[in-house]
């Protein structure tokens, strides 16, 4: 993803690592250039920023993790593969691991 941003370190300033944004971005940039519609790699990248900031800054119903939780990082996963974890997930649950 942009050449500029490999290698840098970090996150987003909310606790996601820098690297999960490359691919939510890359996948909304090819998604825009699939319509056919004009994209730019950090044009994109700025966007899902801002939302992100505006979806967890928000006064009314922020956007929060709950404490108790479970996360799945489906970034890297395509579908069958996330519907696997997530799965595996439930099924620990119910079995009360």
């Amino acid at each position: 993803y942009p050449h500029h941003h490999r290698g840098r370190r970090g996150g987003d300033g909310r606790g996601r690592p820098a690297g999960q944004l490359f691919p939510r971005a890359a996948r909304r940039l090819a998604e825009l250039r699939a319509k056919g519609e004009p994209a730019d790699p950090d044009t994109v990248l700025a966007d899902i920023l801002r939302r992100d900031e505006q979806d967890t800054h928000r006064a009314v119903a922020p956007l929060r993790q709950a404490p108790d939780a479970v996360l799945l990082d489906t970034t890297a996963l395509d579908f069958e593969q996330s519907f696997a974890a997530l799965k595996t997930l439930v099924q620990r649950a119910a079995a009360g691991q």
